[in-house]
């Protein structure tokens, strides 16, 4: 399945290939984020969206994934409009005096 990014270069799928546009906001280990629009090509799952996003190494086990705000499978094919969340589940600890990280 092929995901791209909707700004900038983007390859055109091949005509039979139907895609759809979906809105991923992405939250990593250190607690920062990232909205984004993305094309996908009819069928394209969770795990070809996590995978592509989070690289090929990432554990799917070390984050919340959610589609339209409900737990899904990785297995979950994705739809038009679709809106993915994907938080890990781990964040830094704060020193609420300095404001800082530790």
């Amino acid at each position: 399945m092929k995901i791209s990014e909707q700004a900038g270069e983007m390859s055109i799928p091949a005509q039979e290939e139907k895609v759809s546009e979906i809105y991923v906001i992405l939250t990593d280990d250190n607690g920062n984020s990232s909205a984004n629009r993305r094309v996908i090509t009819k069928g394209a799952t969770i795990s070809d969206l996590f995978f592509q996003e989070m690289g090929k190494n990432a554990n799917p086990a070390k984050y919340l994934v959610r589609v339209n705000r409900e737990h899904i499978t990785i297995d979950h094919r994705l739809q038009p409009g679709d809106r993915v969340t994907v938080t890990s589940v781990k964040f830094p600890l704060w020193d609420l005096e300095t404001g800082s990280s530790v």
